[in-house]
């Protein structure tokens, strides 16, 4: 793993975002009790970075940035 996404990763264990929270207040189990793991440092995180969305969201972010101030 790289600086860079180990330092993302301890980020990310510090708050919840809204793939927490919808992880959080769904009916999965299994995925809650891993979120929790994963905040508590027990695991690590999921590799996302093959998932589709997760791509999309990353070309578009500054775009996202810039229209959510315009609505």
């Amino acid at each position: 793993m790289s600086q860079r996404s180990r330092t993302l990763s301890q980020d990310r264990r510090n708050y919840i975002g809204g793939s927490d929270a919808r992880i959080i207040m769904g009916v999965n189990e299994t995925a809650l009790i891993r979120l929790w793991r994963e905040k508590r440092g027990e695991v690590e995180p999921e590799d996302l970075s093959g998932n589709l969305i997760v791509q999309l969201g990353l070309v578009t972010e500054n775009l996202n940035r810039q229209t959510r101030g315009g609505w």
